[in-house]
């Protein structure tokens, strides 16, 4: 299949066409916020964060400046050669350092 369907991609009225029928052989990406049961209610509620804070030991905060540096560095570089990948890569290492450190911190250690 063709990325854009001549036919129907083609002009505003045929995509509005495309999109208004009920049964569209067309898959679109929509925001979680966008998505709806068939009742009309909203499938994602909205979330609520609060933050907590907490003291930390001196070297649990110089840990933490560190791994932020090392993060930001990293996704910087990323950002300069648009590596997807790497940048991703430091954001996983990061919340699993988070991880780690909340496992200690919860069991006693």
């Amino acid at each position: 299949m063709p990325i854009l369907d001549d036919k129907v991609f083609a002009s505003l009225k045929g995509l509005r066409s495309a999109l208004d029928q009920e049964q569209s052989p067309y898959f679109l990406r929509r925001m979680k916020e966008a998505m709806r049961h068939y009742d009309g209610r909203p499938i994602f509620l909205p979330r609520h964060v609060d933050t907590i804070g907490y003291p930390i030991e001196p070297h649990e905060q110089a840990l933490y400046d560190a791994v932020t540096q090392y993060v930001a560095l990293g996704l910087e570089q990323a950002e300069s050669r648009r590596n997807r990948n790497v940048g991703l890569a430091l954001i996983n290492g990061e919340q699993r350092e988070s991880k780690e450190r909340q496992l200690r911190r919860s069991s006693g250690r």
